[in-house]
């Protein structure tokens, strides 16, 4: 009875996990483990989206200066100019560190992720954190000409980040369904040592065996899946591609998930069947 139960527990635990694979997995999630990393997300949150607010009034700002100079051009609205064009890049940068910040704080909970992996993703971004904290603090100090260098600078280095956060997310959406497949993977292990202490007694278990083969083939077609669903993900180098790539590698999750789900299925039979013994 004790292994039926733990067998019991593993399934539940698959149908929990089965809520994170999906589309929603794309935006920064609140399904942590514990009360505190939940807050920790939940601040994280909570200031970038006040730093967002914040930078849409000083680009509004920016704009109505912008225009003024373009209109009158004299030595007063050029000085309001470059004032709000530094302070707008300056919050575009504190928004990107808070965008970072939180990126990061989702991937510290991910507990799908390999320990190594998770802290050499949290590494890359803190590297791009303290980049972005040195231009904010040469921005406060830069000519005017200088700003526009930098403005360029940081344009191109987000665009090219939005391709990182791609590969980024990919990453765990891959790991999250690895982990998955390889708890299902150690259920099958321990129904099949029951079913082998059941064979000798008088007890038909040829519908559980017909079953188990049933669940490991939803499970060895979710790898595959998976698998190419990974491929894809690491196939990501490039703007021009990285959409259709990322797109192609999520539709393999999914179709990864809807194995799992399958498999679910076969394994409430197969708990419900075990019971009855």
């Amino acid at each position: 009875m004790k292994k039926i139960n733990t067998i019991f527990i593993a399934g539940l635990f698959i149908l929990l996990m089965i809520g994170l694979i999906g589309p929603q997995a794309l935006a920064l999630s609140l399904q942590v483990k514990d009360k505190e990393a939940r807050q920790q997300y939940t601040n994280a949150k909570q200031q970038y989206t006040r730093e967002v607010n914040f930078y849409k009034s000083v680009k509004q700002d920016y704009v109505t200066a912008k225009s003024n100079y373009r209109q009158f051009k004299n030595a007063d609205n050029r000085q309001v100019l470059e004032d709000k064009t530094r302070s707008f890049l300056e919050k575009s940068i504190s928004v990107l560190i808070k965008k970072l910040e939180s990126i990061k704080n989702w991937i510290t909970n991910r507990s799908s992720l390999e320990d190594s992996e998770r802290k050499a993703i949290v590494s890359e971004i803190d590297e791009d954190i303290n980049y972005l904290n040195n231009k904010l603090i040469k921005i406060k100090t830069a000519s005017v000409e200088q700003i526009k260098e930098e403005a360029k600078e940081i344009r191109s280095y987000w665009s090219n980040y939005r391709l990182k956060i791609k590969t980024i997310t990919g990453r765990i959406l891959a790991a999250r369904l690895d982990y998955i497949i390889k708890k299902a993977e150690g259920i099958s292990l321990r129904i099949k040592d029951k079913l082998s202490s059941l064979e000798n007694t008088t007890k038909d278990i040829t519908q559980l065996e017909i079953w188990v083969k049933d669940f490991d083939e939803k499970i060895r077609l979710a790898k595959e899946k998976y698998e190419a669903g990974k491929n894809q993900f690491q196939l990501i180098n490039n703007l021009s591609s990285a959409n259709s790539l990322f797109s192609s590698g999520n539709q393999f999750i999914r179709e990864a998930n809807d194995y799992i789900k399958e498999a679910y299925d076969i394994l409430k039979k197969i708990i419900k069947e075990m019971k009855t013994l």
